[in-house]
């Protein structure tokens, strides 16, 4: 069997840039606030006046961080670019400093484990955080060269420039958990007002439609039987009427049926029973393939709902035009695609398919339109020289199967 490639795009984790860019912000502050404080102890200091350009200079990168990440955060998550830019900046400011005037030394701690600290967070791998901590602490030491800092101040402050980096990398992570739940709960509450709505709608179509085809569909047949025991001429034109009455009344409990689904049901064995069904009403001889056959394939109401209107529209294609004996229904996936496969023995399209919307086959037009609401791709394959009747195929990503589309229904 081909094999078929399925791609489907993933939701934004907005919660989780949101969560790290108020973290950006609160590291940002802080060494904002380092370099202020240096900046108040270099004009107080007369001897150090002609560095006091120096903190305005860290101010402004820390300034031009926060707008970079506002509105283009790629150029800071995981860039080695920034990271080695950011530790430039930060080697010339902790050198500049001075440590001569009161509290200069500690505020150049505070800006290095400050620094540590962002390096970490907006780097998402390991070992670039490790990295960046090793490079901070081989400039911290340069600074702190000819100081007079005793061993375990040294240890100390080797300790704490790991351990800063270490703490981003894990509020990162943490970031991403937070934003994947995010999205999780999101999800399922959404999942959760759409089975509501449906719910809603499926009790109002009983209450009014769906009893109004059930009378119609009893009359019908009433009629039918009256016109057959009399030998009346109309009694086939009954027999058409009750027909199409009780399509529609099958027609109506499969929608009543779908809008009632919870959702994460077994997807096959809902297309399976459908196909079984369809052929017992039709006389049609169904044969049915699939895969892993005790193995369920969960999927959402939305999902399940668009999947059994395309296999029921296919089969209904296949009754009214097709003059078929038989059909072949192929279902398999894989760990990114869904497939269906439907193939008939009857007579097939004699026209292009992209023609049937202009003459005004809406069916399988919506057909089409349908499985563009699950990201997938459908395809109908009219008879060739070695091949009869029309093959359908569906292409769908098993992503789409559990999530809940943006798209308006418009079949």
């Amino acid at each position: 069997m081909p094999s078929t490639h399925c791609t489907s795009q993933l939701p934004g984790h907005s919660i989780q840039r949101q969560t790290l860019f108020s973290a950006v912000v609160l590291i940002c502050d802080i060494r904002l606030g380092t370099l202020l404080a240096s900046e108040i102890g270099i004009t107080a200091s007369n001897d150090e006046r002609q560095l006091m350009t120096i903190p305005l200079l860290g101010i402004a990168v820390n300034w031009i961080t926060l707008r970079l990440f506002r509105n283009h955060s790629a150029l800071i998550i995981d860039s080695w670019l920034f990271s080695c830019s950011d530790l430039i900046v930060t080697y010339i400011i902790i050198t500049a400093l001075p440590a001569s005037f009161s509290g200069g030394l500690h505020l150049s701690l505070a800006y290095i484990l400050a620094s540590a600290v962002l390096i970490g967070l907006v780097n998402q791998t390991l070992w670039t955080s490790v990295w960046s901590a090793g490079v901070i602490l081989s400039l911290a030491l340069l600074k702190f060269h000819h100081a007079e800092l005793s061993t375990v101040v040294t240890a100390t402050m080797v300790a704490g420039i790991f351990a800063s980096t270490l703490l981003g990398n894990r509020l990162n992570r943490q970031f991403t958990e937070i934003g994947r739940l995010s999205t999780e709960v999101a999800s399922v509450r959404a999942e959760e007002r759409a089975l509501a709505e449906r719910l809603t709608i499926a009790r109002d179509l009983h209450d009014s439609l769906a009893k109004s085809v059930h009378g119609i569909r009893m009359l019908a047949e009433t009629l039918e039987s009256s016109l057959n025991a009399e030998n009346h001429p109309d009694a086939p034109l009954s027999h058409a009427l009750f027909e199409s009455a009780d399509e529609a009344s099958r027609e109506a409990r499969l929608v009543l049926d779908g809008l009632r689904s919870g959702g994460d049901e077994d997807i096959i064995g809902a297309l399976i029973e459908e196909a079984t069904r369809w052929g017992a009403r039709t006389g049609l001889s169904v044969s049915v393939n699939h895969a892993d056959s005790n193995t369920p394939l969960p999927c959402s109401t939305e999902a399940m709902w668009q999947l059994q209107r395309i296999l029921g529209e296919i089969l209904t294609n296949i009754e009214k035009h097709a003059h078929a004996t038989s059909v072949d229904l192929s279902i398999f996936h894989d760990d990114n695609c869904f497939n269906l496969d439907v193939r008939d023995d009857g007579i097939g399209l004699s026209r292009d398919f992209k023609d049937l919307h202009r003459e005004g086959h809406y069916g399988l037009a919506g057909l089409k339109e349908r499985s563009e609401t699950l990201n997938g791709a459908f395809t109908i394959d009219p008879p060739s020289e070695l091949t009869t009747g029309t093959h359908v195929q569906l292409r769908v990503p098993i992503a789409s199967l559990h999530t809940t589309t943006d798209k308006e229904e418009s079949i």
